[in-house]
């Protein structure tokens, strides 16, 4: 009886082992097989194929997991051994982005080619423009010859108005060294002091020195220079304290022969002290932004040349006539007054 109790048990255990073994071997197995392609994937060779995870009833968890969020879903996942075998050789893989994360590169990217693009194609509609243009005035000139003169005379006008208007802007920021007027400088003065010269330097517009000597401005050396400052540059008006020796440098120019000799002279410091006496004092409505000496009067005793030579020995005496030695000291001339 034992015995036969022991053999049934023995077989019963049998029996529900084999049962066991048998609906194991019938769930898939989650090991590799043994063949030489998936070797070559666990070396390296071949990526290893994606395969979902299941649970013991063979359905796949992705079916069983509940819907989430779009980006926060996991991905399949594979055993650690697996995923070691199965990791190519070579550069690690970069981990995946998700689309809008890499819209801001791809905008700026197309903002710099996009802003290119157009850049180029303005100039190319302004350079097809441009050439248009041109041969809108060219047909224009050649049917009427008289178009490129006005043109040109347009041009002219247009570089006169602009040079005057920067040539008022930079004397509205000067002061002259010797009325301490705005508008000019001492090399174009008209206003005279009280001794008939107009004092200050001529070429640094400074007024606390008449020469070379405490300046630092290159005076002229050469003949045809000297003779510019002292008698062509001012033309029709006050002699320069400066330069009082201008009779010199006519005379030594003269003596030259090779020099062009000027046409129009200075004012004598007689001349300047009797037209403040006359109350005629031109300087005050003189326009320095046009700066024509023809508007200005002459001097009888130095109209031309011949009058010039004529009273040759009281022009030579000029640098005695001179009294002050500094600038900013014109002459005001005072009211008339007024009797009952």
């Amino acid at each position: 009886m034992s015995n036969a109790g022991d053999n049934e048990g023995i077989r019963g255990e049998t029996t529900t082992g084999n049962i066991q073994d048998t609906v194991r071997e019938a769930l898939p197995s989650a090991a590799w097989p043994d063949d030489p392609t998936s070797r070559m994937m666990a070396r390296g060779l071949f990526p290893a194929p994606l395969r979902p995870p299941r649970n013991m009833f063979g359905i796949s968890t992705r079916q069983l997991a509940l819907p989430t969020i779009q980006g926060q879903v996991p991905g399949p996942q594979e055993p650690q051994g697996c995923a070691q075998a199965a990791q190519p050789q070579g550069p690690a893989a970069q981990p995946p982005q998700r689309q809008d994360a890499q819209r801001p590169r791809q905008n700026r990217a197309r903002g710099r080619g996009s802003r290119g693009a157009n850049r180029g194609g303005v100039q190319k509609s302004g350079q097809q423009g441009t050439s248009s243009s041109a041969d809108n005035i060219k047909a224009k000139m050649d049917r009427d010859p008289e178009f490129l003169k006005e043109v040109e005379e347009l041009a002219k006008r247009r570089e006169q108005e602009t040079s005057r208007a920067a040539l008022e802007r930079s004397k509205k920021a000067t002061i002259c060294g010797n009325c301490l007027e705005p508008g000019h400088t001492v090399r174009d003065c008209v206003h005279p002091a009280e001794d008939g010269f107009v004092h200050g330097c001529p070429l640094c517009n400074g007024a606390d020195h008449e020469s070379a000597q405490g300046c630092k401005m290159d005076w002229p050396h050469r003949l045809e220079r000297r003779l510019y400052w002292a008698i062509e540059q001012r033309a029709r008006r006050p002699t320069l304290a400066a330069f009082s020796n201008w009779m010199e440098v006519f005379t030594e120019a003269r003596n030259a022969g090779n020099v062009a000799l000027p046409q129009s002279f200075p004012w004598t410091p007689i001349h300047s002290r009797r037209l403040m006496n006359s109350h005629s004092c031109p300087w005050l409505t003189f326009d320095y932004a046009k700066n024509d000496s023809s508007e200005l009067p002459r001097d009888p005793l130095t109209l031309d040349q011949n009058t010039v030579l004529e009273n040759e020995w009281m022009l030579r005496a000029l640098p005695n006539a001179v009294v002050g030695r500094t600038g900013g000291n014109p002459c005001y001339p005072r009211q008339l007054e007024l009797t009952g």
